[in-house]
């Protein structure tokens, strides 16, 4: 039985240069990511005549990837960000970055939500960026008691909300994703379904097992003005759960490890303590 043989489809600035591209194609590289950064195409192109054209910085490139002979599946849209010509022999390397990661998503922004859910917060910056909002209806109703961005970019919000709520907060076709990690559903709730993969699959494979990063705990504390002296809170992580979620605070009963984390946020934006805050984990 013949292998299947891998196709694509190359437009640039509207036309369709795959079966140009083809014959001088030396390698197409796409690395998608899952956090705060923009996926990534790098072409490497054949110049052994010269006659290569070099694409302008900022064109707008389409690819499908996928077998011959089946549909291809769309990858995005990329825009041109470096341009690179190298010899003998002459080689000409193309890198686009996807087109949902603009400028203004870069931009440092000030703002803050209190007593709102994480939907909501989700859906106000999918809004400003003129994006679909996609999110786990698990996380969708998660209660923010405040959220603050100061001089931090709706790119690194979303890491960092990501990393809060174990999830994968990423923008892709359009749309602001945010699901729950290693879930096997779509943003939606909608089941991925399973694979089986097998040794005759491929010809080639790597397995590989590492410690993911572990905490101990975190502590935070503030000079309360009504008490004239300063609280401290201390949310030990004990061994027998997953050190990245919230545990019972003894210092702060009823709330925690995330409400204590944001502590300080919530005491400035009500008034209620000096701006003289702490954290360390």
């Amino acid at each position: 039985m013949p292998h299947p043989a891998p196709d694509f489809r190359l437009v640039l600035d509207g036309r369709d240069l795959s079966d140009r591209v083809r014959p001088r194609l030396i390698s197409l590289n796409l690395s998608e990511q899952r956090g705060g950064e923009a996926d990534q195409l790098d072409l490497t192109l054949s110049d052994h005549d010269g006659q290569l054209a070099l694409p302008r910085k900022g064109v707008e490139v389409s690819l499908q990837l996928g077998w011959r002979g089946q549909a291809l599946v769309d990858k995005g849209r990329f825009r041109v960000d470096e341009v690179e010509h190298s010899g003998a022999p002459d080689q000409v390397v193309i890198r686009a970055r996807s087109a949902d990661f603009t400028a203004a998503f870069r931009e440092r922004r000030e703002r803050s939500w209190k007593g709102k859910t994480l939907g909501a917060a989700l859906g106000e910056i999918a809004q400003a960026q003129g994006l679909q909002l996609r999110v786990d209806p698990a996380l969708a109703g998660q209660q923010l008691p405040v959220l603050g961005q100061s001089r931090e970019s709706d790119a690194a919000l979303l890491s960092r909300l990501g990393k809060r709520f174990d999830a994968v907060a990423t923008v892709k076709g359009g749309a602001l994703v945010f699901t729950r990690a290693g879930s096997g559903t779509t943003a939606s709730g909608r089941d991925l379904g399973e694979l089986t993969l097998t040794r005759d699959a491929g010809d080639r494979h790597v397995w590989k097992t590492a410690e993911r990063e572990a905490y101990g705990g975190a502590t935070a504390s503030a000079l309360m003005c009504s008490a004239a002296s300063p609280g401290t809170a201390c949310a030990p992580a004990p061994s027998s759960r997953d050190p990245r979620q919230p545990v019972p605070s003894p210092a702060f009963q009823g709330t925690d490890l995330s409400s204590t984390l944001y502590l300080f946020q919530s005491l400035l934006c009500s008034g209620d303590s000096d701006p003289a805050p702490g954290a360390g984990g």
